[in-house]
């Protein structure tokens, strides 16, 4: 009788993929996307990944957000969620999955995220993050060209108490009037103004160069985010989210927080902190982690004022300089480099945000 040791490898054959799995458990438009760019960005850092995804289709943008990813294999829109059952690996489960889910090998991750462990701050840990791209680009292109004239044109949006999913918000919800002045610079300079949105929100003024598509097809509207010289964001609302992902540059004015940003391609202009001496806080206080609108509100030390016209014409500014080579940008490839075939854990948690005050 022969007694030998030896070493079975079952799972690490080269060719098989590494499966992730996310759940998209997010509602809001902007964390939905950025968790979305998260398993995204996982999935081109990982050599071989297959990502499939999860959401409740509870909003109509989110099956619009995904299939503007091509790193999806497939999504499962289930109003019901998923059980932990759904990943028993047994050969008769004691529940009925969905049709498909198992020949898709749904069943058998590498790994599952959930918003825990594939938030914003932790996009710190890749090099690049993933770029999405319109369907049927050329489509959507021409659709554009049909609306904008000019060598180049912004992208702008700002939060509208008409919102009806979350309603009127007094933090976040910006007066249009106070962005007269860009758009007359943005006119002056050449371009066009671009608005992207939700339909019913309040009417832009009647100008030669204004171009409303918040009434628009959601694939028209990315297009523009796409080819934008820059996005202009006057309060916080979740399509400043896209830009990052379409490479985008973005300025975020009236910000009530400091987070949400993992492009090197974003700056941030925090809104104005009024002490009780009526002065406005140092950008060191702001850098310190303090900054938080909610927080501030109820600790009543702190009043937050918005940004004023000279500093959102500031912000204008620094855009124009930072694009000054720019006209209708091409698309980013959703393709990104430097597949390290590795993932480390415990991911760091940190934030690499721009400010300007």
């Amino acid at each position: 009788m022969i007694v030998r040791k030896f070493q079975l490898s079952r799972h690490n054959k080269t060719d098989r993929p590494f499966r992730i799995f996310a759940a998209l458990l997010h509602r809001t438009l902007g964390d939905f996307t950025d968790q979305l760019v998260f398993a995204c960005t996982m999935k081109e850092n990982v050599e071989n990944a297959i990502l499939n995804v999860h959401y409740r289709p509870d909003r109509p943008y989110k099956e619009q957000i995904i299939s503007v990813a091509p790193q999806v294999k497939r999504a499962w829109p289930l109003k019901d969620g998923i059980p932990f059952d759904f990943f028993d690996t047994a050969a008769e489960p004691p529940i009925e999955m969905p049709h498909g889910w198992r020949e898709n090998i749904c069943h058998y991750p590498d790994i599952v995220l959930t918003p825990s462990n594939s938030n914003f701050e932790k996009m710190s840990n890749f090099r690049e993050h993933a770029k999405f791209t319109v369907p049927d680009a050329s489509y959507w292109d021409e659709n554009l060209r049909l609306k904008v004239s000019s060598s180049w044109f912004a992208v702008i949006h700002y939060r509208d108490p008409t919102y009806s999913f979350r309603g009127p918000q007094v933090d976040r919800d910006f007066n249009p009037q106070d962005a007269l002045p860009v758009y007359d610079e943005i006119l002056n300079a050449g371009g066009q103004v671009v608005r992207i949105g939700h339909k019913g929100m309040q009417p832009l003024p009647k100008k030669m160069g204004m171009i409303d598509l918040s009434e628009e097809n959601f694939f028209l509207q990315t297009a523009a985010i796409s080819h934008a010289r820059f996005f202009f964001e006057f309060s916080p609302s979740g399509p400043s989210h896209l830009a990052m992902p379409f490479g985008c540059p973005l300025l975020r004015c009236n910000q009530t927080t400091i987070g949400n940003n993992f492009s090197d391609q974003v700056v941030v202009m925090p809104k104005r902190v009024i002490r009780d001496d009526g002065m406005d806080e140092t950008l060191d206080f702001i850098q310190s982690g303090d900054f938080n609108s909610r927080d501030l509100g109820e600790a009543k030390s702190h009043r937050l004022l918005p940004n004023t016209p000279d500093q959102l014409l500031e912000g204008l500014s620094l855009l124009l300089r930072y694009t000054k080579d720019e006209g209708w940008r091409k698309p980013p490839c959703p393709k990104i480099g430097g597949q390290t075939g590795k993932l480390t854990f415990p991911m760091d948690n940190m934030l690499d945000t721009r400010l300007m005050i």
